[in-house]
C-alpha cells in the first residue's frame, strides 16, 4: 500500500499511527520502520531496510537476496520517505518494489508494505504493493496553513507538489478559482512560483 500527497501534509504521522494500531493488536509478527529521506538509489533503500532489520549487509547485495530474507516472515516493513529515490530513478524504485512482493508472496506468511511518498512511483508496480490512499482534501483552515508554511519556506515547489496541491483544493470554493491559476504556475520557475503563491494566498485572505 502506498501513502501518497504533498510534502507536510502527514503522510509519516498516518504511517506511524497505522503501525502503532497494528502492533497494539498483534497483527503482524514483527515490525519495522525505515526512513528513507536523502535515500536515491535502490541500493541504499535494499542497505537500509537491511540494518532496520538488523541483516547483514551482504543480504542487500540484490533484490532476490533481500527478499529472501524477508520470505516467510509475518512482517509490516514501512517504507516512509522515498521522494527522492522515485524523482530520481522512478523505474528502478518501481522494480524493486515489484521485486520483493514478487518474491515473497508465496507461502502463508509473508511480509507486508507500506510506502509513503508524494508521488507514486509507477502505474505499474504490483496492486497489492502500491494500491493508492490518497489523502483527504485540504479544508479552508489547512489551507492556509499550507500557504503560511509556503511563505515561511521561501523555497521552490516541485511541479508535482503544486499540481496535488490544485487537486486538492479543487472541492473548495476558493480552490476553483485557484485550480486554474495553479496549473498557469508549472511551468514558472520556482521563485516565481513562491511568489506567485503569496500573492494567491494574499488574495484569498489565507494569511494572518
Amino acid at each position: 500500500m502506498t501513502v501518497t500527497g504533498l510534502g507536510g501534509i502527514g503522510k509519516t504521522s498516518l504511517a506511524w499511527e497505522a503501525l502503532r494500531w497494528l502492533r497494539e493488536r498483534r497483527r503482524f509478527a514483527a515490525f519495522a520502520f525505515v526512513p528513507l529521506a536523502g535515500r536515491a538509489t535502490v541500493a541504499e533503500i535494499r542497505l537500509a531496510i537491511a540494518l532496520a532489520l538488523g541483516l547483514p549487509p551482504e543480504r542487500a547485495a540484490g533484490d532476490r537476496e533481500l527478499a529472501t530474507a524477508l520470505a516467510g516472515q509475518r512482517l509490516l516493513l514501512v517504507l516512509d520517505d522515498l521522494d527522492e529515490a522515485v524523482a530520481q530513478h522512478r523505474r528502478e524504485v518501481q522494480q524493486f518494489l515489484g521485486h520483493l512482493v514478487a518474491y515473497t508472496r508465496d507461502g502463508l506468511e509473508r511480509p507486508y508494505f507500506l510506502v509513503t511518498t508524494r508521488t507514486r512511483p509507477g502505474a505499474d508496480t504490483p496492486d497489492q504493493v502500491l494500491e493508492l490512499h490518497r489523502l483527504e482534501p485540504l479544508g479552508p483552515a489547512a489551507a492556509g496553513l499550507f500557504f503560511r508554511r509556503a511563505r515561511d519556506r521561501g523555497a521552490g515547489w516541485a511541479e508535482a507538489e503544486l499540481a496535488l496541491l490544485a487537486e486538492l483544493l479543487a472541492g473548495h470554493a476558493a480552490g476553483k478559482l485557484a485550480s486554474a491559476e495553479f496549473t498557469a504556475l508549472l511551468p514558472l520557475q520556482a521563485p516565481q512560483v513562491v511568489r506567485a503563491l503569496r500573492l494567491m494566498a494574499l488574495r484569498f485572505g489565507w494569511f494572518e
